[in-house]
């Protein structure tokens, strides 16, 4: 009996344990899930909370609107992000153009080359915009040697020549020069490197750079201009008895700087020459006048020749056409006449008359009235006869200087 109890007592035990147990269980059960849904609760309620306490970026703005640079130069913009206490304020920065200006992602602008780009920074938050406008200036490089094609020159008077500078380094900005000679009675330059010699002497071309702080110098000198050559107008020459003449000289080259002669005669009781080469004649004859240079003794000569009045003047006689006498061809009675004056001076025509050259005949005086000859001119005519004149000869009667002169010319055509 008393064993059937304790195993009554102890069947009954282990139900209870059995059933505390499974008590136990459910309760911690409930316990978890309760714990469980009120963290998730709590959880849900923090987020919720965070949601609404978060700021969000509005605006960005950069501290310079405008940034003028030169090349190689940097600067760094600064971007406000507003409102300050934005959750987010990361930006991104971005160049319009990279080959002019570039930004780094902290905004700093680097300069590369001449010309104008844009900087953009962009909030991640939001997407806001701001820029500034770059402007890229060209570097400054300074000229720190200047170099001519020739350090000397010699030069003659009225010569030009031409200088060539060298501005070093290659790309320096300013390659102005200014041109300067220490005398410009000597020798003057112009804007562009030009010499031009006026007269004998020394003076010195500057060329200068930066304002005068860089410069290289050419000596020069000017020298005179040799004459080569000389040459008198006339080579042969007849004048009459008192008359005047004047030679020309001609010296080579033009711009010579001396062109000083010395004229002397040869026979100087047939004609004398005076020191600027005018010619007077003395008496008939025949004689030489030379002149010689003073710079390289150049010479050159003319032949005088005196004479009278007569001598110069000459003429021609001719017939004009022909007729026909049963069927026989007999010359013209028609003839041509002229008379030339071959002096310098002028003579005055009194009259002209045909005469026949052998029997003497003659026909009527034809006054011609005073008719003025000019010097190298020719006086001409055609005189119609009746009859026939087998040997005509032309008589001229002129007059020169108050002398009355005869000219007779026969037929010469």
């Amino acid at each position: 009996m008393l064993v059937l109890c304790m195993v009554y007592l102890a069947v009954t035990r282990v139900q209870i344990s059995i059933e505390w147990f499974r008590l136990l269980f459910l309760t911690m059960k409930q316990f978890v899930y309760f714990s469980v849904l009120v963290s998730i609760m709590l959880v849900s309620f923090g987020s919720c909370s965070k949601d609404d306490d978060s700021v969000s970026v509005e605006s960005v703005t950069l501290n310079k609107s405008i940034l003028n640079l030169i090349e190689d130069e940097s600067e760094t913009l600064f971007a406000t992000v507003a409102p300050s206490n934005s959750d987010n304020k990361a930006c991104s920065w971005d160049s319009s153009d990279p080959y002019t200006a570039t930004v780094s992602e902290s905004g700093k602008v680097t300069a590369v080359r001449k010309g104008e780009a844009t900087i953009t920074v962009t909030t991640v938050d939001g997407g806001k915009k701001a820029s500034c406008r770059v402007v890229v200036e060209a570097k400054y490089i300074a000229v720190n040697e200047i170099r001519l094609s020739e350090t000397s020159a010699i030069l003659h008077v009225g010569e030009s020549h031409k200088l060539t500078a060298i501005l070093l380094p290659e790309d320096a900005t300013n390659k102005s020069i200014t041109w300067k000679s220490a005398d410009d009675t000597v020798a003057s330059v112009d804007s562009q490197g030009v010499i031009n010699a006026h007269k004998t002497g020394k003076t010195t071309i500057t060329a200068s750079a930066e304002n005068g702080t860089v410069n290289d110098i050419c000596e020069v000198m000017v020298e005179p201009v040799a004459v080569s050559a000389v040459s008198i107008s006339d080579k042969e020459l007849k004048l009459i008895v008192g008359e005047e003449y004047q030679l020309v000289l001609e010296i080579t080259p033009a711009n010579a700087n001396d062109k000083s002669a010395i004229w002397f005669i040869e026979d100087q009781s047939i004609a004398k020459v005076d020191d600027n080469g005018k010619v007077t004649a003395l008496k008939t004859g025949r004689t030489t006048v030379t002149v010689r240079t003073n710079d390289g003794g150049y010479t050159d000569r003319c032949v005088i020749e005196v004479v009278e009045i007569t001598e110069l003047i000459t003429g021609k006689t001719g017939r004009v056409g022909s007729v026909f006498i049963n069927g026989v061809e007999f010359p013209s009675n028609n003839l041509t006449i002229s008379i030339i004056n071959n002096s310098n001076h002028s003579i005055t025509l009194n009259s002209v008359q045909i005469i026949e050259f052998d029997t003497g005949r003659n026909s009527n005086v034809i006054d011609l009235g005073g008719i003025e000859l000019k010097p190298k001119q020719e006086y001409w005519d055609v005189l119609s006869n009746s009859r026939y004149w087998d040997e005509p000869v032309i008589r001229w009667r002129y007059s020169y200087n108050g002398t009355d002169y005869v000219f007779d010319c026969g037929l010469t055509q």
